[in-house]
Formats: C-alpha cells, sequence, structure tokens
C-alpha cells in the first residue's frame, strides 16, 4: 500500500527563497517606478507601460510571470508526488491546483473577469428594481468579486486546506500563510477603493494630504504590488513540496 511521504524538511528550499524575494522585490520596484514616474513629464505611453494600476503593460507582464511560476510549481509538486508513488488522488489536486494558477495567469493578461462581470452587470440593470440586484450594483468598481469570488473564493479555499496538508512544516507553511495573507489585503483595498461609501469616508479622512485620483491611484498601485507578493510567496510555498527531501512512513 502506497504510504504519504514525511516531510523532514522545515525550512525553506534554495528554490524557494529565491522566487519568495524575486516576487516582493519585483513588487517594490513596480511601486518604486510607478512613483518615480508619477512625479515626472514623461509621454503617456511612456505612462501607460510602467503604470502598475493599468493592464496589458509591463507590471502585467510580471504579474503573469509570477502566476505561471506558482503553476508550474503546483506541477512540479504533482509529478514530484507520482514519483513518491503517492495517492493518485493528491496529485490529481495538485494538479488541479496548477490549472487554478494557469487559469489565473490568463485571466490576468486577459481581463477575463473583469470583462464578464461588467457585461453581467449590465445585463442586469434592467433589473435594478430588486432589492439583491440593487446591493450589487452598488457596487459600481467591485463587480467581478461579487460575481466571482464565492465561486473561486471556494475552489481556493479547498485548495488551499490541501496544500497546507501537503507543505513541509515550518517554513513552507508559513509562507502559504503569508502569501494567503497578501491575497486578503489586496482584497480589501479593491473593496474599499471599488465600494463608493467606503472609498468617500476614505478620501475624506486623508482630503489634506491626497487629492481623490491621488488615493485611487495609490490604493490600486499597493493592491496590485501585494497581489504579484502574494502570488510569488504562493508560488514559493508549494515549490518547497516540490523540492523538499522525504521519508517513507513508519510501518504502522
Amino acid at each position: 500500500m502506497n504510504r504519504r511521504p514525511v516531510m523532514t524538511a522545515p525550512t525553506l528550499p534554495r528554490p524557494s527563497r529565491t522566487l519568495a524575494a524575486a516576487a516582493v522585490l519585483a513588487a517594490l520596484l513596480l511601486l518604486a517606478l510607478d512613483a518615480v514616474l508619477g512625479q515626472m513629464q514623461v509621454d503617456e505611453a511612456t505612462r501607460r507601460l510602467f503604470d502598475i494600476t493599468r493592464e496589458r503593460n509591463l507590471p502585467t507582464a510580471v504579474s503573469v510571470a509570477f502566476t505561471l511560476a506558482a503553476a508550474l510549481a503546483a506541477a512540479l509538486a504533482a509529478r514530484r508526488t507520482r514519483a513518491e508513488g503517492g495517492q493518485r488522488w493528491r496529485a490529481a489536486l495538485w494538479t488541479v491546483a496548477a490549472a487554478f494558477f494557469a487559469y489565473m495567469a490568463l485571466d490576468d493578461a486577459l481581463e477575463v473577469h473583469e470583462r464578464a462581470a461588467t457585461a453581467l452587470a449590465e445585463a442586469l440593470e434592467a433589473h435594478r428594481a430588486h432589492p439583491l440586484v440593487a446591493w450589487m450594483l452598488a457596487f459600481p468598481g467591485y463587480y467581478w468579486p461579487l460575481f466571482f469570488l464565492p465561486v473561486f473564493g471556494a475552489l481556493g479555499l479547498l485548495l488551499l486546506a490541501f496544500v497546507l496538508r501537503e507543505l513541509p512544516p515550518g517554513g513552507p507553511r508559513r509562507m502559504l500563510v503569508a502569501g494567503l495573507a497578501c491575497y486578503v489585503v489586496a482584497v480589501i483595498m479593491d473593496f474599499a477603493e471599488g465600494a463608493d461609501a467606503v472609498f468617500d469616508a476614505l478620501a475624506g479622512l486623508t482630503a489634506s494630504v491626497l487629492t481623490r485620483p491621488e488615493l485611487q491611484h495609490l490604493m490600486r498601485a499597493y493592491e496590485e504590488a501585494i497581489e504579484i507578493a502574494g502570488t510569488g510567496l504562493l508560488g514559493a510555498a508549494m515549490l518547497a513540496r516540490a523540492h523538499a527531501p522525504a521519508t517513507a512512513d513508519p510501518p504502522p
């Protein structure tokens, strides 16, 4: 009977540390570059190319690259599980995790969820009289989480529970929790920026130092940077599964 290997590495292997550091460094550099160019007189094409709050530019390419790295890490974990003779369902779930991150990379590149949610919101406009529809349409900048987060959030939580169970104890699990925390913060910031009432309150608190457009840009910039860092941390945690040494379970 196949036994689940026991992980013996409490710390992160070098590939995981490299991926995590690269993601955090990339997020910080993109934030710094966005801030510097925001204070310089540059043409609109250059500004758009490096604007971390916009899509289809250099920051988007960086985000997609780290999401694909996370997908590759999950795929390597699936291969490692099969090579160890692990249970098929475990390898299958690692493959699902790889597909999940691969879809996220595609979505990030093509803006699938934003486009689909906006189209759905436009279709619901005719039913605004319904209280539930009226409540959903009250968040004009937050359509996609309202429509997509329940499904993808549930799948993500299931995969998170599985990955947490599979990871070596210590550093890899802490890295996974840190990556998840980044995603939670990014979603909260996205909500605060997209919900008019919340954003108006924040704009009132910061009116003495920031204009509304400056606050909106700052929130979006930090949200995108935190998401990039979080993706790299999640990928680093999963990569630890592919590289950690293992020994067989002792007989019962």
